[in-house]
């Protein structure tokens, strides 16, 4: 914990509040001023909405984000140095995005973008630190690119309700920030706390039935700066405890994953097979779900912060204890019927 602590408490409320009201109004802007059609979601078989919905959440989550983080950063004199990698790879992932909500890019052009972006945002990692330290480089390297490029592509995936990628990913990237905080990762916890502000001012365009989602352009760098996050975290954290803020979308994400292979389907193509998707499917309302995953990805994220504040056997009891509500919640949407 560094002295100057209650000076970046005071600073990241500061970053919360600008980031939401940022945010909002900038995607309120777009609303009310961006032509009419265009990047307006297609309603489809998968869909879990029966109206028009536009798709530029991200428009005003992932700019607000990094251009708070940055002044935030330069103005508390924080190593900003260490977040370019990650800006760029967001950045990268941003224009990969939108071009995807305008054209519908197939997987074989997106994958190549998101390891490159992926890579951008290792760059800015230290790997000599926690359970990447004890690799090999060139293979903890490799082990980060995974990391992040598999939350890019889980956080997408798991986009697929109002309020979910807000109560889950959200939620998971707010308590990733502040055991960097509690660490001293002055940068990252800004980056985080900034994501997290664009994301609440977002949700109050999102609450159902949503006429704002976040689009590719948003789901895409939201799940790089999760990953990125995940393993920043997990250099002064163990990893299973690092994972846990996001372990609900990483039971159900590979569940389903699984899942799908077994059936034999393309794991690259959007689908409706998660097990928050089947739930409301059966008719569990979206504001039940929203809360059961942020409760959940709450209490997984208190696991981790205890982690960094006290590494004892109470910290490890809630690890365990977190998983297990992980995977209780995801066999319980599962069961809805």
């Amino acid at each position: 914990m560094t002295a100057d602590f209650p000076a970046l408490i005071a600073t990241s409320i500061i970053v919360i509040l600008a980031a939401g009201g940022a945010a909002f109004g900038l995607i309120k802007a777009f609303s009310r001023f961006l032509a009419p059609g265009i990047l307006t979601a297609q309603i489809t078989a998968r869909s879990a909405h029966g109206h028009a919905a536009r798709q530029i959440g991200g428009l005003g989550v992932i700019p607000t984000a990094l251009a708070v983080t940055l002044v935030a950063a330069t103005l508390f004199g924080a190593d900003s140095a260490s977040l370019v990698g990650v800006a760029g790879g967001m950045l990268a992932q941003f224009a990969l995005g939108l071009a995807d909500d305008l054209l519908d890019l197939g997987p074989m052009i997106k994958l190549p973008v998101q390891f490159l972006a992926a890579g951008l945002a290792v760059s800015g990692l230290d790997l000599g630190a926690g359970w990447l330290g004890a690799l090999p480089s060139p293979i903890a390297w490799v082990c980060a690119v995974v990391v992040i490029a598999g939350f890019i592509n889980l956080v997408n995936f798991m986009d697929g309700l109002d309020l979910m990628s807000v109560a889950g990913a959200g939620t998971g990237i707010l308590f990733l920030g502040l055991v960097l905080l509690v660490s001293g990762h002055v940068a990252g916890a800004l980056l985080a706390v900034a994501v997290w502000g664009a994301m609440m001012g977002f949700g109050r365009h999102n609450t159902p039935p949503a006429r704002v989602f976040l689009g590719d352009s948003g789901s895409l760098p939201l799940g790089l700066a999760a990953g990125y996050l995940v393993l920043s975290a997990a250099g002064t954290i163990p990893l299973a405890a690092a994972l846990l803020p996001f372990g609900y979308y990483l039971v159900d994400g590979v569940v389903t994953v699984l899942m799908r292979m077994k059936d034999g389907e393309n794991i690259f193509r959007a689908h409706a097979r998660h097990a928050y998707q089947h739930a409301r499917r059966n008719g569990l309302g979206v504001w039940r779900i929203a809360i059961e995953v942020a409760v959940v990805s709450t209490l997984g994220g208190l696991a981790a912060l205890a982690h960094a504040t006290d590494s004892g056997s109470f910290a490890w009891a809630a690890t365990i204890a977190g998983w297990i509500a992980a995977a209780a919640l995801a066999v319980r949407f599962r069961r809805v019927h």
